[in-house]
């Protein structure tokens, strides 16, 4: 299997009909960085201020490269353009004369036959341009507003052999797209959703499409644009590994919420009665009575984070408390320090002396069987007291 991306964005035109869009050059340079380091793409094309001939010979070649087994991206940004007279979408190229919009654009059909005729097994379609909604009911002829079931039937129509294909367009086929300071809002909402912990898969620590969608959804204002999509694929869409703050950013989370968990269930099991005892699997079971998906293999370590009396302590990250007592193996209870004792981090019993007591550092020259005298000798430049001061001492470690 191989993964191709292909980022398209023109920013400069040759036409003064089309205004210059400075953000575009801002939305492809840090959306191909991105998915250039994070989305394990083996073939990377980027255009930028490319003109129609050089297009549109590239993607129609290419399309015959793709394998059943390869996953596609592909990117746009820049002006799109409705022809009145087919009523169809125009991708804008740096050559684009207005007066020859259909000789001198990237249209629908182009994109249509590249998507329904390739053979990769995944395509994900971004288009972020004005009207870009209308590449779905283009091939179908209908303008202005439609209704939801018209618009299903155009997607049927535009897309129906494309499988596998997974399109967002910026805004519907009657809004323009705006820019927000220097990015596209909309291309910038695409950024701001591959670097937040809430589109992170926890389980593969990867960031997938349908998340995505989601988050943008939920972010930008449809008030101003309209963000439509067509999924004609099955699953969910990989789009890249997620940056490393993001996976330690959600596996603290969940740490988080597995510690909260375990507590819980201990409080709700003991009510706070330092002498009940319980085992890990009580707590299992009381946790997974309202969270079916939760992993009974969380439980242990949880609970051996915070008990004072396993070494086991200093191999378990995070902040740790002094709340569990183990009794006896998948045994414990509440801690209870006038009862169990003073304990380090690493699970050692501190032990409290108050007898006369000298310590003395055994060095290498120690073997069985010294006698008083041997022993002194070895040791005495390790003797923190006097010799005096140390016979008065009633024990010696």
């Amino acid at each position: 299997m191989s993964r191709y991306l292909i980022l398209i964005g023109n920013s400069e035109y040759d036409d003064s009909y089309y205004p210059r869009l400075d953000f575009v050059r801002n939305d492809m340079n840090e959306l191909g960085r991105f998915l250039t380091e994070y989305g394990e793409f083996e073939g990377v094309f980027s255009f930028q201020n490319c003109k129609y001939d050089n297009i549109k010979k590239f993607i129609t070649i290419y399309k015959e490269n793709l394998k059943p087994e390869d996953d596609l991206f592909f990117y746009f940004s820049g002006h799109g353009e409705i022809d009145k007279r087919t009523n169809k979408l125009h991708l804008v190229c740096r050559d684009t004369e207005y007066r020859f919009l259909g000789a001198t654009s990237i249209d629908s059909d182009t994109l249509y036959n590249f998507l329904n005729y390739n053979k990769a097994k995944s395509k994900v379609v971004i288009l972020d341009c004005c009207h870009s909604g209308a590449i779905i009911d283009s091939k179908s002829g209908v303008s202005g507003n439609i209704s939801t079931k018209d618009f299903d039937q155009a997607q049927q129509q535009f897309l129906g052999n494309a499988k596998g294909t997974f399109m967002i367009t910026s805004s519907k086929r009657t809004q323009q797209s705006y820019k927000s300071v220097d990015k596209s809002i909309f291309t910038e909402c695409i950024l701001n959703g591959l670097k937040d912990d809430d589109t992170v898969h926890t389980e593969s620590n990867t960031i997938r499409l349908t998340r995505l969608w989601e988050y943008i959804v939920d972010k930008i204002d449809t008030n101003k644009q309209t963000p439509l999509i067509y999924n004609q694929s099955e699953g969910n869409i990989y789009i890249s590994k997620a940056p490393l703050k993001l996976v330690e950013n959600q596996k603290e989370i969940k740490r988080s919420m597995v510690k909260d968990m375990v507590r819980n269930a201990i409080n709700e099991l003991t009510k706070g009665n330092n002498s009940i005892i319980f085992a890990p699997k009580d707590i299992s079971n009381i946790i997974l009575e309202e969270n079916p998906d939760y992993n009974k293999s969380n439980t242990v370590p949880e609970i051996a984070r915070d008990c004072v009396n396993l070494s086991t302590r200093r191999y378990y990250s995070g902040d740790k408390q002094d709340l569990y007592y183990r009794v006896e193996k998948a045994k414990y209870r509440l801690y209870d320090k006038s009862k169990d004792g003073i304990w380090d981090s690493e699970g050692n019993q501190i032990i409290n002396i108050i007898e006369k007591s000298v310590l003395i550092k055994i060095n290498k020259s120690y073997y069985e069987g010294m006698n008083e005298d041997e022993i002194y000798k070895a040791t005495k430049g390790n003797w923190k007291l006097s010799i005096e001061r140390a016979e008065k001492a009633e024990y010696v470690f």
